[in-house]
């Protein structure tokens, strides 16, 4: 890149076309997504929104698409009976979004294109290059006046639009929420400042409108706070004390909504991924400062998925350590400069909102928008200080998030469309039984994920398979384990670290509520009983009694295997085998 100061880089980057140039850079970087099939809830989603469109589920709302656990205690015990929940279903667990635009949009999916996943895919891609092109018309307004400023805009941008973080969003579409609640939020910070600095006329209104848009769009659109505070903070031309003023309107909109959204019951109880600050503000905070940190290495690190081994995993922690220290003495020596301030407080205040979801880079849409602006920022100073060591650190943080992050997002989009219905590792269970299955309980033995064994049943369905007459999953580890046949009827499950850590196996059981040795489950096919469990309290030995022969007809037995559920031959009594533990992604 560049410095600054040259004239070349500076047309470029006030370009007026550059817009629309991000826009079509998006839509090319991102198409690796199109193949993405429908994956995990995406398989939920589909079955709801057609039965609802041919006049089924009667007793449901229209926008309950993002209903996941909603039902009385007494359903909710006989649906883990019978293997619909898994047996460590906590005894209060209620997850219920109301998101009631971003359900309306996905109507629009199943009315249009019922049957082209990757049309579906073209959607979301198209909002995320808006998004794109509205976060860099964002940058320049919050620029505006100030060195450079057209340059860090279009940097910024650049970043942006290459930003590996957003794969996830982009390429699962029970994940386009947030695009939209970001549409909306950008959209509605971006009038907030034409307002406060050019008196636009029904700029307020506007925003307010588009604000309460975006909380009704997705969760995320509470990340729009963080924007519209950090400006009235630091860059408001009236003051921080008029600009906090200022705010008052859009913070009043998401009090009333989030009152609203309590009062009608809507929110996470009882689950250990979803932690809700409002109804357990104890487990909230205890688990805030670790969520923030590992959100905060997420959004400013190097890509994760690109390391492989030990040495690997050593270079990519002292790289992203060396970012985040360049971030915190950038933010302690940007105090004389009020716009470089609002970056790293917006970036600080976005993050509070998500962690109440186990830490995930989905969750990041919004965080990034501030990031990416602190880290070109950093890279346009680095460059204006001229020295050796600054333009090294400069080149390093250029080629991490224009270099290698393209690479990752790229990656991770062909990982996901190899996943969704139609890739080459959609999870059907391909090799079990396929006439046998439709007449016996399926047992899967382990998987590397909770929420994708629970979708195997329309899975199968969609692949024009069989669907098994029960399906029960005894354990989720995403490491190698070890099973061990104690009798005709028992088997044992081992696990050092602890079973059941993965957020989608969290989700169904609180942390306030962990399971203890001697607790006992019992369901129509076996009774499980917990024998060991870790200092973080997931159990780390389970013995499972059937109610059948472990070799009878009735019961199939499968495990992952590393890229599907396969058939699972059974160790003749006092043996044991290893399961593998690999991975989905």
């Amino acid at each position: 890149m560049a410095p600054p100061g040259n004239r070349s880089w500076l047309r470029i980057a006030d370009w007026r076309g550059l817009g629309a140039l991000l826009f079509v850079v998006a839509l090319l970087l991102h198409a690796p997504g199109l193949g993405g099939g429908l994956v995990l809830d995406d398989v939920w989603h589909h079955a709801f929104l057609h039965a609802k469109l041919a006049g089924g589920e009667a007793s449901r709302a229209w926008w309950d698409v993002f209903h996941l656990v909603d039902y009385p205690p007494e359903r909710q015990l006989a649906m883990r009976s019978s293997g619909l929940m898994p047996w460590w279903l906590g005894p209060d667990l209620r997850v219920v979004f109301f998101r009631p635009l971003t359900s309306a949009d996905a109507y629009l999916d199943a009315l249009l294109w019922p049957h082209s996943p990757w049309l579906m895919h073209l959607h979301s891609t198209v909002l995320h290059a808006l998004l794109c092109v509205l976060v860099w018309r964002l940058y320049r307004r919050i620029l505006a006046g100030s060195p450079q400023a057209a340059a860090i805009a279009a940097l910024a941008a650049v970043m942006f639009v290459a930003d590996s973080t957003h794969a996830e969003t982009v390429g699962w579409l029970a994940q386009r929420n947030a695009t939209i609640a970001a549409l909306f939020g950008v959209a509605a910070a971006l009038l907030h400042v034409r307002w406060r600095t050019d008196g636009l006329r029904g700029g307020p209104l506007a925003s307010l409108v588009l604000a309460l848009a975006a909380l009704l769009s997705g969760e995320i659109g509470c990340s729009l706070l963080a924007l519209i505070l950090a400006y009235g903070l630091f860059l408001d031309p009236a003051g921080p004390r008029r600009g906090l003023l200022a705010c008052l309107p859009v913070l009043a909109v998401a009090a009333v909504w989030l009152l609203a959204y309590a009062a009608a019951g809507f929110g996470a109880h009882g689950s250990g991924a979803y932690l809700d600050p409002l109804h357990a503000p104890a487990t909230f905070l205890a688990a805030l400062p670790g969520r923030l940190l590992q959100l905060t290495v997420a959004a400013l690190g190097l890509p994760q998925r690109l390391v492989a081994g030990t040495a690997g995993s050593i270079a990519w922690a002292i790289a992203s350590a060396t970012i985040l220290a360049l971030a915190i003495w950038h933010a302690c020596t940007a105090k004389a400069r009020p716009w470089l301030r609002f970056a790293p407080v917006a970036f600080a205040l976005s993050l509070v909102p998500i962690a109440g979801a186990a830490p995930r880079e989905g969750l990041l849409l919004f965080a990034s928008v501030a990031a990416n602006l602190w880290l070109a920022a950093i890279v346009v100073d680095l460059l204006r200080a001229g020295g050796r060591a600054h333009r090294l650190a400069a080149a390093f943080l250029i080629a991490s998030r224009l270099l290698l992050a393209p690479v990752a997002l790229v990656d991770a989009l062909r990982a996901q469309s190899s996943l969704g219905f139609g890739g080459d590792v959609f999870t059907a269970g391909r090799g079990l039984d396929d006439q046998a299955l439709a007449h016996q309980t399926l047992i899967l033995v382990s998987t590397p994920m909770a929420f994708q064994a629970r979708t195997l049943p329309l899975s199968r369905r969609l692949a024009g398979l069989q669907v098994p007459h029960f399906l029960h999953l005894l354990v989720s580890s995403e490491e190698p384990s070890t099973l061990t046949r104690t009798g005709p009827r028992q088997l044992e499950l081992l696990q050092p670290r602890g079973f059941l850590r993965e957020p989608t196996s969290a989700f169904f059981r609180s942390l306030a509520a962990p399971l203890r040795p001697g607790d006992v489950v019992t369901t129509i096919a076996y009774r499980v009983e917990v024998l060991e469990v870790s200092a973080a309290g997931h159990p780390t030995r389970l013995r499972f009694e059937f109610t059948a022969d472990l070799d009878h007809r009735s019961l199939c037995f499968a495990t992952w295997d590393g890229r599907d559920y396969a058939p699972l031959a059974l160790p003749p009594p006092g043996a044991s085998v290893t399961l593998p533990g690999l991975a989905p992604l």
